[in-house]
């Protein structure tokens, strides 16, 4: 890490000697190819129909093979740091992190092109709600949100991202911040106002099942999208802290979040039982297997296992483990785990 810090330095210290400091930014410094980057810190993994995706800092993004044993670092525009990737189709993707960027590959992973960053995010917002607060079809509070964001937008992060197929996708990040696409990301739509979120609290969890599409987030933040009405609508909250993430099949809905806790509906969200999973640090991640049980990580490198018929998850502590951050379903009974020291694959016994 040191020597990516000396040598990311050193481009920006060109940029500025060549008169050139608007662009010494990460946006615009691609990220630096390492042939360790599969040993250092990855922030998240994605399956995809060809293999598995691997994002962190410095705009790292790693291809990989089914098994989770062979990676290469692919070419990326810029060097921000990445927190989570998204493959609905064999092809496309889309990876999101810091400066409010947003990345899009078309060719399963092997090249990358920047849709939106965070110096173009205030623009965006400012020509979406000026016209709509004047004639009065948004409430004029929300500008008070768009102002903050004109200001922070460069430094905004997004810390999730969803598309349910090449078109139509959702990414949400810091202090309510939340747009929507339907055309592939050629055009955002901000939903400031569309998250039942007055309180500006941070979005961490999306998920889908079918037709209906989950948010999560700080303070026990649960929502629901409403297609007829075009907005999310709460869900009632077993937790009053923070939700890292969901996961959904059919009815059933699993939030999980800080201190070990995580909640199970069956019902789409309506109602919560507590799910006993005997760890106390937080729940980062979850994974499906091909069986349907539910593996979820924390950060203190547990790994627990559901029942796919109750509400009960065994503990199981790998050989090595350590803090995780993202995981994703592997052949069998395995997961392939990213974190601190990169990749990891853990057999589930």
């Amino acid at each position: 890490m040191l020597i990516e810090r000396v040598a990311q330095l050193l481009v920006l210290m060109l940029f500025v000697v060549n008169g050139y400091p608007a662009m010494a930014d990460s946006q615009d410094i691609p990220a630096r190819v390492s042939d360790k980057s599969s040993v250092n810190r990855l922030t998240a993994v994605a399956r995809t129909p060809q293999g598995l995706v691997a994002v962190g800092p410095w705009g790292r993004i790693l291809l990989g093979d089914a098994a989770g044993n062979r990676w290469q670092q692919v070419p990326v525009p810029v060097s921000s740091d990445l927190v989570a990737v998204n493959f609905p189709d064999a092809v496309n993707g889309w990876a999101v992190g810091h400066d409010g960027v947003i990345l899009h590959s078309q060719d399963g992973g092997q090249s990358w092109s920047k849709q939106l960053d965070g110096r173009q995010l205030g623009k965006l917002l400012t020509e979406y709600y000026e016209p709509r607060v004047a004639r009065g079809e948004v409430d004029a509070s929300v500008m008070d949100s768009v102002d903050r964001m004109v200001t922070d937008g460069p430094n905004m992060p997004w810390l999730n991202v969803s598309f349910s197929d090449a078109r139509n996708g959702l990414v949400v990040g810091a202090f309510n911040l939340a747009l929507m696409t339907h055309d592939g990301g050629q055009t955002w739509i901000p939903l400031l106002e569309r998250t039942a979120n007055p309180e500006g609290m941070h979005l961490y969890g999306l998920a889908r099942s079918g037709a209906d599409l989950y948010l999560a987030g700080e303070r026990g933040l649960l929502r629901r999208w409403n297609q007829s009405r075009n907005t999310f609508e709460p869900l009632p909250t077993p937790y009053r802290g923070t939700f890292f993430g969901l996961s959904a099949n059919g009815n059933t809905l699993i939030a999980h979040g800080l201190r070990g806790n995580a909640f199970a509906s069956h019902d789409r969200g309506d109602h919560w039982q507590r799910i006993e999973t005997g760890a106390d640090a937080s729940i980062t991640a979850s994974a499906t297997l091909a069986d349907g049980s539910l593996v979820l990580a924390s950060q203190s490198g547990q790994l627990m296992v559901s029942d796919p018929a109750e509400n009960t998850f065994a503990p199981m502590t790998p050989a090595r483990s350590m803090p995780y951050f993202g995981i994703a379903a592997g052949p069998g009974r395995s997961v392939i785990a990213v974190g601190p020291y990169g990749v990891r694959v853990e057999t589930i016994k």
